[in-house]
């Protein structure tokens, strides 16, 4: 069966959610959206939706202050680069697809792990900051299609190996925030401005 969920502000009772630390009072779109997951997804679970007045703030240590992102992660878009993938994947006994990281935007032109160093560069209509390599997680090692975790904690171990920094993480992919309003469409080119 199919579900329709309005484009419209939700506006049934508020429901307190946690994004990592962050604690939002979002709305719940409604009943029947909640009914058509739970059974869907095989577990109680409720849709709810941000609105435009309910603010989550990036981290200011990299960001500037009117920065937001939604339910995202930590920011607002993540870029990764083709060719770091094939990198990753020339190193594991396994090769994994892009979709165990994420990303927003894939760049399918330049060589490895160049995003790592994109400061300003825009796609599309839309100029984009570079603010923070994306520290990776353990759900990197979760098969998004089947649920189950790697037994050797592949690919995060394998990334430890040469893309640890400072002893805090291990860091594949660039996070972006947008400076500008516009569009952005699949074969757009990318252009580094810094």
């Amino acid at each position: 069966t199919s579900l329709l969920v309005s484009l419209q502000p939700a506006t049934e009772k508020m429901q307190s959610v946690t994004v990592w630390q962050d604690t939002l009072d979002v709305f719940l779109v409604n009943e029947e959206a909640n009914i058509w997951f739970s059974e869907y997804l095989g577990t109680n679970c409720q849709l709810v939706q941000m609105t435009d007045d309910i603010i989550r703030s990036v981290d200011q240590d990299y960001g500037q202050p009117r920065d937001e992102v939604s339910f995202a992660d930590g920011f607002p878009l993540l870029l990764i680069g083709e060719a770091s993938l094939d990198d990753l994947n020339q190193r594991l006994e396994n090769p994994v697809s892009m979709r165990r990281f994420r990303p927003n935007v894939v760049v399918s032109d330049g060589a490895a792990y160049a995003e790592d160093n994109w400061h300003r560069l825009r796609i599309g209509e839309v100029e984009f900051e570079g603010v923070k390599a994306c520290s990776r997680c353990i759900f990197t090692t979760i098969d998004p299609d089947t649920g189950v975790k790697d037994p050797d904690k592949e690919p995060l171990r394998t990334l430890g190996t040469y893309r640890r920094r400072d002893g805090k993480g291990v860091y594949f992919g660039q996070n972006l925030i947008p400076r500008n309003q516009g569009k952005i469409r699949m074969g757009d080119s990318v252009e580094i401005l810094s």
